[in-house]
Formats: C-alpha cells, sequence, structure tokens
C-alpha cells in the first residue's frame, strides 16, 4: 500500500522547524524566570526594609534603585 514516505528533505525541514520551536520555547522559559527571580529580589528588598523600619534600625527610605528600560512599574 502506498503510505507516507518522508525523504531526508523532508525530516531535515522537520527536525529544523522542531529545533526552532524548542529554542524560542526554551528562550521565553528563561526570560520567565529570570522576570519571576526579579520581581523576588525586589519584594524581598521592600519587606527586608518594612521590617527594619518596624524595629526601628532604619530612620529614612533610600532612594530606589534606577529602573530598567522598557519596563512600565506601577505607581507607588
Amino acid at each position: 500500500m502506498g503510505g507516507i514516505e518522508f525523504g531526508a528533505a523532508e525530516v531535515a525541514t522537520v527536525t529544523a522547524l522542531l529545533g526552532a520551536l524548542t529554542g524560542a520555547i526554551t528562550f521565553l522559559f528563561k526570560a520567565l524566570i529570570s522576570s519571576k527571580d526579579n520581581v523576588i529580589h525586589e519584594l524581598l528588598d521592600e519587606r527586608n526594609y518594612w521590617r527594619d523600619m518596624a524595629v526601628g534600625r532604619i530612620q529614612e527610605r533610600p532612594p530606589d534603585p534606577p529602573r530598567q528600560q522598557g519596563y512600565n512599574y506601577p505607581p507607588r
């Protein structure tokens, strides 16, 4: 019977497409994890600041760190 036959060119094309898709998904996942880690560190810094303020170790709030280019931070 006549089945589907793949030549070397078709197999190479499918493999290249799957490789590109896997690379894109990996990049997006790493970017998501990096963003999550940055937000966690910002939240920990805020928590530690307010915790230290509550026990009287800090008298005034230090200036905010420089903001990243291209990111819309929510207003405080």
